[in-house]
Formats: structure tokens, C-alpha cells, sequence
């Protein structure tokens, strides 16, 4: 039970970039809702999208915050392995949960909170590496 929870208190507390800067503006400042998911090329920058189907939510898109230009595709479905859970306040200002780790690529981990990306100190590493007491490395295709 406790097992996330010592997770996250080890990453948030544990991440290499500064406390939040209020005169900053958050890095995603909004959400667009759509019922169908976008083609890559056509996410900006800054912008997170929740694809939603028949009122329930879906998806999560948005390009990587680290500048690398991937898109980053999370299910917000329960029945699915792993799902987040996007929160949005009245304001239409986003947090996201669990934080997401890139696993290819730039390796970038991270949350979102409330806008703003907290990074992680081990963003950069592979996962099954950094953390191998909660991640296996992905076995490959035969």
C-alpha cells in the first residue's frame, strides 16, 4: 500500500528542478477536450489534449516537456495497465498521476501538478535500472 506512496514522496522530494515559481506561468495552462485523438503533428507545444469517447475520458496526449517533440500517448481508461488519472480544476488547469517515465528516448520522468512539470532526479535513466525493484526491462519481440 505504501509501496507508491514512498515513491512519489522519493521522486517529488528527490527532483532536480526548483520549487515552483508563482510569476511563471504553468507549462500546460489548460486543457483541450476533444472526442477524437489528433495526429501527432498536430499537438502544440504546452498543450494537453484528454480524448474523451461518449463523455468518458480515453486519453491523454501532449508533446514531452523536455523539448525532444515526442508524443506521449497515456490510457485514462481503469481497465486498462498502466492508467493515469488527469484531475482538472475549475480553472481548466491539469495534474496528472501517476508521473510518467518515458521507457525510449529522452528517458524524461516526471509529473504534472497543477500545470507545472516537477522533475524527477532520475529522469534520463532507463527505469528497470534507476528503480529495479518496481520496473523489469521490456523483453523483446521475438
Amino acid at each position: 500500500m505504501f509501496k507508491g506512496l514512498f515513491k512519489k514522496l522519493r521522486c517529488v522530494f528527490g527532483r532536480n528542478s526548483s520549487r515552483r515559481n508563482d510569476a511563471k506561468p504553468p507549462h500546460f495552462g489548460s486543457v483541450v477536450v476533444s472526442t477524437k485523438a489528433p495526429a501527432n503533428d498536430e499537438i502544440e507545444e504546452r498543450v494537453l489534449i484528454q480524448v474523451k469517447y461518449q463523455g468518458k475520458p480515453y486519453w491523454c496526449l501532449f508533446k514531452c516537456p523536455c523539448g525532444c517533440r515526442r508524443v506521449i500517448s497515456l490510457s485514462l481508461q481503469e481497465n486498462h495497465e498502466p492508467h493515469w488519472e488527469l484531475k482538472v480544476t475549475e480553472s481548466g488547469i491539469p495534474s496528472l498521476s501517476p508521473s510518467v517515465w518515458q521507457t525510449v528516448g529522452c528517458l524524461s520522468h516526471f509529473w504534472i501538478e497543477e500545470g507545472f512539470v516537477r522533475w524527477c532526479t532520475n529522469t534520463g535513466q532507463k527505469p528497470w535500472i534507476a528503480e529495479p525493484e518496481y520496473y523489469s526491462k521490456p523483453r523483446k519481440n521475438l
